[in-house]
C-alpha cells in the first residue's frame, strides 16, 4: 500500500509539472499573438469640463502597440493613441503602460494612470483579431504590425502619458513625463505631432480634460 501512494505521489507532481508547462507554453503562445500594433475600439473617453457643465466625448478609434520585454516574453511595454473626433477639443491623448499574461490573464497596468488598470480574461485572441470585454465594455482590434514580422525602425519621439493634442494642433500639456519609444513604421502618420514643440507647455483656451479612461469604469 505504501509504495502504491508513493506511486501516485509521483505521477501527481509529473502531471502537475506537465500543467504548468502547458500553462506557462500556452502564455508564450499568447503573448506572440499579442504583440505588435492594433487598431479599433477599446470604449475610451475622455469628459471635458466647461463652464456651464461637462462633456463625455467617445473615442472614435484606438492605436495601440505592444513590445515584449525580449523575444518570447510574456510581459513587455506599450504605448496607447486614443482619437477623437472634430465635436471634442482634443484630437487625441496618449498613455504608456506595463503588460503581463498570466495564466491566461492579460494584466494593463498604466504610468501615472493607476485609474486606467485593468484585467482583462475574456477575449478572443489570435495574429489578426483580439477582442473580448473589459469589465462591461466590449473592444475589437484589428492588427496593423506584428512584431515578429515586420519591419521597424527607432524614432527618437518624445511624448507624454499626459499630452494633449487640440485640433488646431496647439498642446494642452497636465505633468506626467516624457518617454523616448519605437514606432511602427506605418504608424509615422501618427506622429507629426510629437515634435521638440512638445517638450513645453503652450498656453491654449482650450477646456480642461477633468476625467479620461474607459467606459468599464464609469
Amino acid at each position: 500500500m505504501k509504495k502504491l501512494y508513493a506511486y501516485m505521489s509521483v505521477i501527481m507532481m509529473v502531471l502537475a509539472g506537465f500543467s504548468l508547462t502547458s500553462c506557462e507554453d500556452d502564455d508564450v503562445d499568447r503573448a506572440i499573438d499579442l504583440s505588435g500594433a492594433w487598431t479599433g475600439d477599446m470604449g475610451m473617453f475622455v469628459e471635458v469640463d466647461y463652464r456651464n457643465g461637462s462633456v463625455i466625448y467617445d473615442a472614435i478609434r484606438t492605436d495601440i502597440e505592444f513590445t515584449p520585454h525580449r523575444n518570447y516574453s510574456t510581459h513587455g511595454e506599450g504605448y496607447q493613441v486614443d482619437y477623437y473626433g472634430r465635436d471634442c477639443p482634443y484630437r487625441y491623448t496618449c498613455y504608456y503602460f506595463q503588460w503581463t499574461i498570466d495564466h491566461g490573464r492579460i494584466i494593463l497596468r498604466y504610468y501615472d494612470n493607476p485609474d486606467l488598470n485593468a484585467t482583462i480574461y475574456d477575449y478572443k485572441l489570435t495574429s489578426s483579431i483580439f477582442d473580448g470585454r473589459i469589465g462591461n465594455t466590449n473592444f475589437r482590434l484589428d492588427k496593423t504590425a506584428d512584431y515578429y514580422r515586420w519591419d521597424r525602425y527607432y524614432d527618437d519621439v518624445r511624448w507624454s502619458s499626459y499630452l494633449y493634442i487640440a485640433w488646431d494642433g496647439s498642446y494642452y500639456y497636465d505633468g506626467g513625463y516624457w518617454y523616448d519609444d519605437y514606432y511602427y513604421a506605418n504608424s509615422r502618420k501618427n506622429t507629426e505631432a510629437f515634435g521638440d514643440s512638445a517638450t513645453s507647455t503652450k498656453p491654449t483656451e482650450l477646456p480642461r480634460i477633468i476625467r479620461h479612461g474607459s467606459k468599464y469604469s464609469l
